[in-house]
């Protein structure tokens, strides 16, 4: 069989930043004839070659013959046929070349894009004119060929994602593209961090330190970074439009999972808010009472209010003033589908940061942390895997593993916070360990008020959790924890716990003589509580999975391994992911040091660094960086082992952090070196963070929320009407909360010392409520018992109130819920 060689047209310089990048595109295909053919069979082929075959870019530059015009409109009429076997021949045998760009590697953008080509063309001139046009779409998009576009996208819901969709997607929710740096972010970043640095310098070095700043700032700003991929930005720009679908990851492993947004809270439903005994919905309509109604009223604001006179009451005012917060957040519910499951279904999360009893729950966890941990419970895989190495077993044992049910949201509220206040107050541990005087009720308290009733949004309506630990709280896992180990307390009485037991949160390792006694050990587990369930898993061939270690009998000794599950797919931090490099080579040295530390043999970490190579390489990591990183790795770990560990000096100085926009990694490294000088001569250890924003945060669910709680950590501007005055500040707490306590200090301090102005009520006492001017009567009646705290501008005695005033006086009324038309004037 003849075949010629593809004729290559090569157009360079198709990028940005000075890369150059060279894309190989056929011009001219000529198959030639086939073997074992005759020649009717060969003049009826229309992929056969044929010498008198006329380009189509030259059909306006001859003249043709009448044989030559009908052989033409044939191969035109035949043209979808033969070009899409032409496509397959050179695609699925690879005989494109090795290094081509994302245009001529998929079939479908192919085909797509040759719509000017012959049949003895693969890519006309035409085409490539178009890519070298197009040279930004294209320049991002290399070698798509390498990977599969697929490969960590499940796409469950009705709506079919295009090619570059499905090319922002692949990558994982954590990719991030290039974006604008607002120059905004970086100077509030660069004025918070001198916030920080002020109170620490001496007078002679704050105008040094502030000036360098700035310099810095400014120069960062200046920098020209990389714009975005033009066509990865449309294609998210396209996805957050969309509202009927819900982008997500899955419950176990990493990807992506495209789902109906109807499917998505349907089973979220299920899973969660249909049962009617853990979950109760609230009205959010403002309540009848005997007198005036809040100014301002939800039932979030009202549970600020429980929080803070129960805290107040019960807790010391330093340690108050830092667990009410007041500018707090609605927690909203959301789900990860279980893809994994042969039955899809949910598993439902309460995002609980920033709520309104969210710092008080830290605080419990943090002072009662050590009431959960027993001899049984284990703190991290690490130290475990270091304990059942040198754990001696029976020969006859065998491995089995048990799984609660559903943990979080079965644990019974009321008895645990019976079982810590006892644990506590047992001795007066709490009192004496950290220093307080609070009783066995007050401490009941406040776990109920942290724990229980717990305020979230779920698809604009409000629900309270009634029952069972909200998963994302930070007493979840002291809560089950405990619960837990009260249970094996009691069978620890008994003499029912085995010899090696094991547990870290829900799952329990354990060594049984046989499968009899494990079974009948799940059944002792299973009649202990009728709130949880137990699930059992046995040793395969002596090998037993648990939390990411291969554990391995041999003999008398337990070995361990890394262990991977099926749902583990090799998706971290992308290569090409627009982050800076120091995240991409910590991730290196921490996937090195867990699988040093899991490790128990030699043998098993050299075998766990070759999966890793594959699956960085797989990332595109280049093979230099993974391999020096592997030799440093190693090289380090080896030295460590003949060195003494040296004492941190309690005495060195925690360094002031300043969090910065990525933009680029020449910026950023002139600014850490710049930032290494300030700090040598000041005398503080200065270290940027530099953040980049991932897609997942634009292509995340938006939970509306009513405004009125939803401003916080705000900064905001008060300007005079009458003056040039302006005021700027910042609050963590709630708006209109901060607005009001202005109204009765900047703000009235300025209106009475510039324009002598004076309150309605002081107005009201000194006319004796008769008014001279045109103001109506009922207004002020209503003003004096509305009791407001709004100032109005008073002239003096004998002037007409300005229209500006009555203006301010109806919008006082407005802030009242007051009807607009009543004071029309």
């Amino acid at each position: 069989m003849r075949r010629l060689k593809p004729v290559f047209l090569d157009v360079k310089n198709i990028g940005r930043d000075g890369k150059k990048t060279t894309v190989s595109i056929p011009l001219r295909v000529d198959l030639g004839k086939q073997p074992h053919k005759s020649t009717e069979e060969n003049s009826q082929d229309t992929n056969s070659s044929v010498e008198q075959d006329v380009p189509l870019d030259d059909l306006d530059k001859q003249e043709l013959s009448t044989q030559q015009q009908n052989r033409v409109l044939s191969i035109s009429a035949n043209w979808e046929k033969v070009r899409e076997k032409l496509l397959n021949s050179y695609i699925e045998e690879q005989h494109l070349p090795d290094k081509i760009n994302c245009v001529n590697c998929q079939k479908s953008i192919a085909t797509t894009r040759c719509e000017y080509c012959g049949p003895r063309q693969y890519f006309c001139v035409e085409c490539a004119r178009a890519l070298h046009v197009n040279r930004n779409k294209f320049h991002v998009l290399e070698q798509w060929k390498e990977f599969d576009v697929d490969e960590h996208i499940t796409n469950i819901s009705s709506y079919r994602l295009s090619f570059f969709e499905k090319l922002v997607l692949c990558r994982g929710l954590k990719f991030s593209i290039a974006q604008p740096v607002p120059a905004r972010d970086v100077k509030a970043s660069f004025e918070k961090a001198y916030w920080r640095l002020e109170p620490t310098l001496p007078e002679d070095q704050k105008e040094l330190a502030a000036a360098t700043l700035r310099s810095i700032a400014l120069n960062y700003i200046q920098r020209r970074g990389p714009r975005p991929p033009k066509a990865l930005q449309q294609a998210i720009n396209q996805l957050r439009r969309r509202e009927d679908i819900v982008i997500t990851k899955p419950d176990k492993g990493s990807g992506v999972v495209v789902m109906d947004k109807t499917e998505y809270i349907r089973l979220l439903s299920d899973a969660s808010i249909k049962d009617t005994t853990k979950f109760t919905p609230i009205n959010t309509e403002r309540p009848k009472t005997r007198g005036r109604p809040p100014k301002h009223y939800h039932p979030l604001l009202q549970k600020e209010k429980q929080l803070e006179s129960v805290v107040r009451k019960i807790l010391p005012k330093p340690i108050a003033d830092t667990v009410c917060r007041k500018g707090s957040r609605l927690a909203h519910l959301y789900g990860l589908p279980k893809t994994h499951k042969q039955q899809l279904s949910m598993r439902p999360i309460l995002s609980s940061t920033g709520t309104y009893n969210f710092a008080l729950a830290k605080w419990l966890e943090e002072k009662l942390k050590p009431l959960s941990l027993n001899q049984h419970t284990i703190s991290d895989i690490f130290s475990f895997a270091e304990v059942i190495r040198e754990t001696p077993l029976n020969p006859n044992d065998i491995l089995v593993s048990y799984d609660v049910c559903a943990l979080f949201t079965n644990v019974p509220l009321d008895e645990t916070i019976e079982i810590i206040a006892e644990k506590a107050f047992k001795n007066n541990w709490f009192n004496e360990t950290h220093g307080l005087n609070l009783t066995k009720t007050g401490l009941t308290e406040l776990l109920r008020i942290a724990t229980k009733d717990q305020l979230f949004q779920f698809d604009g309506q409000l629900y309270e959790q009634v029952d069972g630990v909200a998963m994302g709280s930070p007493l979840g896992p002291l809560m089950a924890n405990v619960f837990l180990c009260s249970i094996e307390e009691q069978l620890d009485r008994n003499n029912k716990l085995p010899s090696f037991y094991k547990r870290y949160v829900d799952d329990t390792l354990a060594t049984m003589p046989n499968i009899q006694a494990a079974t009948a050990f799940l059944s002792t587990l299973n009649e202990c509580h009728p709130a949880i369930q137990f699930t059992m898993e046995i040793a395969e061939n002596n090998k037993l999975p648990f939390l990411g270690m291969m554990i391995e009998k041999n003999g008398c000794h337990l070995t361990t391994s890394v262990y991977h599950k099926p749902t583990d797919t090799g998706l971290l931090l992308h290569y090409q992911s627009h982050v800076d490099q120091r995240y991409k080579r910590s991730l290196l040295n921490t996937m090195l040091n867990r699988a040093y530390r899991l490790s128990s043999t030699k043998e098993s970490f050299t075998k766990e660094c070759q999966h890793l190579k594959r699956m960085f390489t797989k990332l595109k990591y280049p093979v230099k960086l993974i391999n020096s990183a592997i030799a440093w790795y190693t090289s380090s770990t080896i030295q460590s082992r003949h060195e003494t560990p040296t004492e941190l000096d309690a005495a060195t100085q925690k360094p002031v952090r300043i969090t910065l926009p990525f933009k680029d990694q020449k910026s950023a490294d002139t600014v850490r070196h710049q930032l290494k000088d300030l700090g040598r001569k000041i005398g503080t250890d200065l270290q940027p963070v530099f953040t980049s924003r991932k897609i997942e945060g634009k292509l995340k669910i938006q939970e509306e929320k009513p405004a009125l709680i939803n401003h916080q950590c705000v900064v905001y501007t008060f300007k005079c009407d009458s003056c040039d005055a302006d005021y700027i500040g910042y609050t963590t707490r709630h708006l209109h909360q901060r607005i009001e306590e202005h109204k009765a200090s900047v703000i009235g301090k300025h209106l009475r010392e510039a324009h002598v102005v004076k309150s309605i009520h002081k107005t009201l006492s000194e006319v004796n409520g008769y008014f001279p001017n045109d103001v109506p009567q009922t207004l002020y009646d209503d003003a004096k018992d509305a009791r407001s705290s709004i100032y109005s501008e008073v002239q003096e005695e004998g002037d007409t109130v300005p229209a500006l005033v009555r203006r301010q006086i109806i919008d006082l009324f407005c802030l009242h819920n007051r009807c607009q038309d009543e004071l029309a004037l």
